[in-house]
């Protein structure tokens, strides 16, 4: 009987096409697989994936350290090396036909695998794969440098060997003395691939690129390959994503902006006003219009969105900023601390931070300064590029400027 055209595809099985076509290698299974993927009608397919997701939850192990990480790939004369916290999961490993999928972690605390970002689980399911997840060096706790008393693990002397080609190198070398470790137990040489999302997608792209006798290919989710300094995009992108729930949505949230930038000018009282209803008195003016902007940013690119038009519906300005004030606050996004400055120069190391040096690496080489669009700004136009290099030296005590035609040609980015 033939069988009906479907009408769309979904995002899941889209994905599996994908992996589908970069895992034809491994052998008769994954051959099994793609068949599968082209034949069965799409709510078999839903519900195969549903279930792996399920299972995939499952899998919980207790970290272990990478003993002997360079500190310094790039000087041989260097070594000095530091423990590194990684993660390995056997749930379904085959070890005979499987593969090995390295989940790359980013500018965060490592969780291991995430539970709420289930699909690395669900191919190491389908693909019968071993998965290691590697923490980024200067996070977590995969921190290079203790603090001494005298000098914090993050003072700039230290946070010069935190870099994307340095972090790349990690991988390179735990990939490296992996497959060695794996060849010396098991009859076969599982093809490696790597994964990430965001930051760590671009940095799973710039792997495969760099070290492509490592690894057969990568999935790269969201990747940020091409690195701007100034990225008015971002904010360009809020807008539109707004406007997918409605154009009152977009602009109720460029109104709260624009009145916090009115309050701050109109009077001493005003501006003490508003930075105490977002909780934000430590923040100079400036940088709390990067907060008050940015907290509303996150909610739309990290899937809130549609709760965020939902909370702030109104029929009245005044109604939807009490509304948003509320909604912020009772979800505890009204948080400035990781937008203080004596937060961000505090140059000793944390094993929950995150801040100082993901704002290292920005201001060092990949830039993403979130300023304003000019032609249709859903921030406050004072939120520029020129402030966000005055951050930069505000907080590393030397001029340093991300030079993206550099890092894009050292990386492949464009």
């Amino acid at each position: 009987k033939p069988r009906k055209k479907r009408k769309m595809v979904s995002k899941p099985v889209l994905c599996l096409l994908f992996v589908g076509f970069w895992a034809l290698a491994h052998g008769n299974y994954h051959q099994h697989l793609q068949d599968f993927v082209n034949n069965a009608p799409e709510e078999v397919i839903d519900d195969f994936i549903i279930s792996a997701a399920d299972d995939a939850k499952d899998m919980t192990v207790e970290p272990t350290r990478f003993e002997g990480q360079l500190l310094d790939h790039y000087d041989l004369l260097d070594k000095r090396n530091w423990s590194q916290r990684y993660w390995q999961y056997d749930n379904y490993f085959d070890n005979t036909q499987g593969s090995v999928l390295l989940y790359v972690c980013g500018e965060y605390v490592c969780p291991g695998l995430p539970q709420e970002r289930g699909w690395p689980g669900v191919l190491a399911k389908i693909f019968k794969s071993r998965v290691y997840v590697v923490e980024h060096r200067f996070y977590g706790e995969s921190q290079p440098f203790e603090n001494d008393g005298s000098k914090g693990g993050w003072d700039v002397d230290n946070l010069r060997y935190l870099t994307i080609e340095q972090a790349l190198a990690d991988l390179a070398v735990f990939v490296a003395t992996k497959k060695e470790e794996i060849a010396s137990y098991f009859d076969f040489e599982p093809k490696w691939y790597v994964v990430g999302g965001s930051y760590p997608g671009a940095l799973s792209a710039w792997f495969r690129t760099l070290y492509p006798n490592l690894v057969e290919a990568s999935l790269a989710s969201s990747a940020v390959v091409h690195t701007f300094a100034n990225y008015p995009q971002y904010d360009h992108q809020v807008r539109q994503s707004l406007l997918e729930s409605s154009q009152e949505c977009a602009a109720n949230v460029r109104d709260i902006s624009n009145f916090a930038e009115f309050m701050l000018n109109n009077s001493p009282e005003t501006k003490a006003q508003i930075k105490k209803v977002f909780k934000g008195e430590t923040l100079e003016d400036t940088q709390f219009l990067f907060y008050v902007a940015d907290i509303m940013a996150t909610r739309v690119q990290y899937g809130g969105r549609t709760a965020l038009c939902s909370a702030i519906k109104a029929d009245s300005f005044k109604e939807s900023f009490t509304k948003a004030v509320k909604y912020l606050d009772d979800n505890g996004y009204l948080d400035p601390t990781t937008y203080e400055l004596d937060y961000l120069k505090d140059t000793n190391s944390y094993n929950d931070r995150a801040s100082r040096q993901w704002l290292w690496q920005k201001c060092l080489q990949v830039g993403f300064f979130q300023t304003a669009d000019m032609e249709d700004p859903e921030r406050s136009t004072v939120v520029d590029f020129q402030f966000k290099k005055r951050r930069c030296v505000e907080v590393f005590g030397q001029t340093i400027e991300p030079n993206e035609n550099l890092t894009n040609t050292m990386l492949q980015g464009k």
